[in-house]
């Protein structure tokens, strides 16, 4: 019996979520950017599969969907996209011929959107925000100098180039962010310059004497090779 349902539509509804999640991770999450690689996979392994790994995904219905989501602890937008991540699963399942072709349970399923903060945000003043640079090691005290002083991201703070930097007109320009593995331009495929005012963060190091990252910014003007 087993050999006359090989590869037919009754063997493949056995297969559950986690056969899915397996071939997405391995044939359709390659095909994405690479920030939403680092998304999609992270939402894959640390709830979905968790929650649906051994459920036949025939079995998975839309009102238990919702259960979940509604149970989860992080915020509206991340619900969100736990949600549209289960469609995209159902929509491949269905391309794949793993279980009928029909409406997209999550359809049905609704995420409210939400704008309220889960965390409260915390504004540290001038005098703890120094004492956080002098805490830190390097290269992690420079990192939050540069990003304090001249309001960057993260990501666009780990993409800076020694190019990026015009010393005559005291600018940077933030033309790059980071993302694994590597540099790249945004992906909206523009290029957003925005000024920075050094003197403005020499002057906060200055503040700041006898700090090694302080002593650091204030010396380096060129590129330092080796």
């Amino acid at each position: 019996m087993s050999a006359l349902n090989a590869g037919t539509l009754r063997e493949r509804m056995d297969l559950t979520f986690g056969d899915l999640v397996t071939k997405y991770l391995t044939e359709e999450l390659p095909k994405l950017k690479p920030s939403t690689q680092g998304t999609n996979a992270s939402m894959a392994k640390l709830h979905i599969l968790p929650q649906w790994e051994d459920h036949r995904i025939a079995d998975v219905d839309a009102y238990a969907v919702d259960e979940w989501l509604t149970a989860l602890t992080f915020g509206q937008a991340s619900k969100e996209r736990a949600r549209n991540m289960m469609k995209r699963l159902f929509d491949l399942a269905m391309l794949w011929k793993w279980i009928p072709l029909g409406r997209n349970p999550m359809d049905l399923v609704k995420v409210k959107k939400g704008s309220k903060r889960l965390k409260r945000i915390v504004i540290i003043s001038p005098e703890q925000f120094r004492a956080i640079v002098r805490t830190l090691p390097e290269p992690y005290n420079l990192m939050v100098l540069v990003c304090g002083c001249l309001g960057l991201r993260v990501s666009e703070a780990l993409a800076l180039r020694w190019s990026d930097i015009n010393w005559e007109a005291a600018t940077v320009g933030i033309a790059q962010v980071y993302t694994q593995p590597a540099a790249r331009q945004p992906e909206d495929g523009r290029i957003g310059i925005r000024a920075a005012d050094l003197p403005g963060l020499t002057g906060s190091v200055a503040g700041m004497a006898g700090t090694t990252a302080a002593q650091r910014l204030l010396r380096v003007r060129q590129p330092v090779h080796g």
